[in-house]
């Protein structure tokens, strides 16, 4: 599917490392007026049962997921990626977001834009 079918949609994903279960992890793709994120633009090919492979060793996640990240670490609580190898993202759904849905996505993002660094967030 092209990038620009995605922009807006909700994308939900499982996620799983060679130790630890599968978490799920889901957000609204292209939110931000500012542009896509690395991890966005990577995964902008992929198809409902699609995987993505995230190589930890070979890139910073926090920079990688940019402004997604917080919001990563605080729906998987994965919060010690250093002891991982990779992590798999598979699209197990892509649907229509309410409303509200955006608007929340988009008041989160600005949140943890001011974040102070005592959030737990992540992103420090």
């Amino acid at each position: 599917m092209k990038e620009q079918a995605k922009v807006l949609k909700k994308l939900e994903f499982s996620v799983r490392s060679e130790t630890e279960a599968a978490y799920r992890f889901s957000f609204i793709y292209g939110v931000v007026p500012e542009g896509l994120s690395e991890f966005e633009i990577a995964i902008s090919s992929l198809e409902p049962g699609e995987t993505f492979t995230l190589v930890l060793e070979e890139i910073d996640p926090a920079s990688f997921m940019d402004r997604l990240f917080p919001l990563f670490i605080k729906q998987t609580k994965l919060v010690e990626l250093k002891q991982l190898a990779r992590l798999e993202f598979t699209l197990e759904e892509m649907s229509e977001p309410a409303t509200t849905e955006i608007v929340s996505a988009m008041a989160e993002i600005q949140k943890s834009r001011s974040c102070s660094g005592s959030c737990d967030c992540g992103c420090h």
